[in-house]
């Protein structure tokens, strides 16, 4: 366990402690490569992509964001990777 070296103490507000956790059990950080992208239809000019795991070596996690076909940029309100037992 190691504690950030920009908050010295663990916490750099005083309410919200970060701490490191070094491991060899912990899983590799994940890329682009690591998913296959699914995409939905178009629905009002807006498209749902998924990205789902690739392989099943890793903990499943589930990536979901919209693409407005106007410029083809990420909506606001993109679900950044959230476990699949806590998505709906």
């Amino acid at each position: 366990v190691k504690l950030p070296s920009n908050c010295p103490d663990g916490t750099c507000d005083g309410c919200l402690y970060h701490i490191i956790i070094y491991s060899s059990h912990a899983c590799p950080i994940c890329t682009d490569n690591d998913y296959s992208i699914i995409k939905g239809e178009c629905i009002n000019g807006m498209q749902s992509v998924h990205s789902i795991p690739a392989r099943r070596l890793y903990r499943e996690y589930k990536k979901e964001r919209n693409l407005s076909h106007k410029g083809d940029r990420e909506d606001s309100g993109q679900t950044p990777f959230v476990p699949l037992e806590q998505a709906d």
